[in-house]
């Protein structure tokens, strides 16, 4: 329901508790990625909100990076749901 605009996206990540700070991030990036947004531009904005929730950079970092492996190798998202591949992960 957060939908894929990044300022949402970000917020929705900032707010993530203890446990589920990592996923949250992980499936914010990928939305981020199918919808076109380039990694610099993700890492920044995702990155920010990671570390207000308490990640780590380096874990953040490989978080995000992570996800645009996932998500970019099956192309943008033709409808606004998360990938086959993304699904597969069981967050």
């Amino acid at each position: 329901a957060v939908g894929a605009r990044p300022d949402k996206l970000a917020a929705w990540v900032a707010s993530r508790p203890e446990g589920g700070r990592n996923g949250g991030l992980f499936w914010a990036a990928c939305r981020m990625a199918e919808e076109g947004h380039d990694l610099s531009t993700t890492t920044s904005l995702l990155g920010e909100a990671a570390y207000a929730a308490g990640l780590p950079e380096r874990e953040a970092m490989a978080t995000i990076r992570s996800a645009y492996r996932i998500a970019t190798r099956l192309g943008p998202a033709n409808e606004p749901r998360p990938t086959q591949a993304v699904e597969a992960v069981g967050l």
